[in-house]
């Protein structure tokens, strides 16, 4: 799963909205080196969100970059081809599913010391265990969320079986929870 910035991917549309209205308003005109400057620097930006969001605009940037190192690219040319890309766009999101973690859960999600700065400083082996089943509890993944817990408190048990010297037949790392508790 990808996390998606969606306040960005909203700001950088409206982005390339206003850009398209601007280069609209000015026909047939020659964009000048300082336009042609500032567009590339906003489509490139637009391009790496998009290439991280795995969202596929096809050749559309390419074509403006293109139109963008000519000197004699006319506005009505690249308000077309930001056009194309706004379409294309449009037409990539949509094969996309896009998911959200409700505010209520969302303070689960990533965050390092969900059982307290103790139980992390304490225990470091378990941390990423424990930030997954914050990130699976946060995400509705219940199941999940317990496997993980699951494999964390394993990760605390081992030294503590070791440091009491429980006669085990094996390895503690290569015992099952049954072994382990008696059951």
């Amino acid at each position: 799963m990808l996390e998606f910035n969606l306040s960005k991917f909203v700001r950088y549309s409206d982005t390339l909205l206003a850009l398209q209205r601007e280069i609209e308003g000015h026909e047939g005109e020659v964009l000048t080196q300082e336009e042609r400057l500032r567009c590339a620097s906003v489509v490139q930006q637009i391009e790496i969100f998009l290439v991280e969001c795995e969202i596929d605009t096809g050749r559309c940037f390419d074509r403006i970059k293109t139109k963008l190192h000519n000197p004699e690219a006319a506005k009505t040319k690249l308000s077309a081809l930001i056009l194309e890309l706004r379409n294309r766009i449009s037409d990539e999101i949509n094969k996309h599913l896009f998911m959200y973690i409700p505010m209520k859960q969302a303070e689960y999600h990533n965050h390092s010391a969900l059982f307290g700065q103790d139980v992390r400083n304490k225990f470091p082996k378990a941390n990423k265990e424990i930030t997954e089943a914050g990130n699976c509890y946060a995400a509705g993944n219940n199941t999940a969320c317990v496997f993980h817990l699951m494999r964390a408190v394993e990760l605390g048990v081992r030294p503590l079986v070791k440091h009491l010297k429980v006669g085990l037949q094996r390895p503690v790392e290569l015992c099952e929870w049954v072994r382990l508790w008696g059951g």
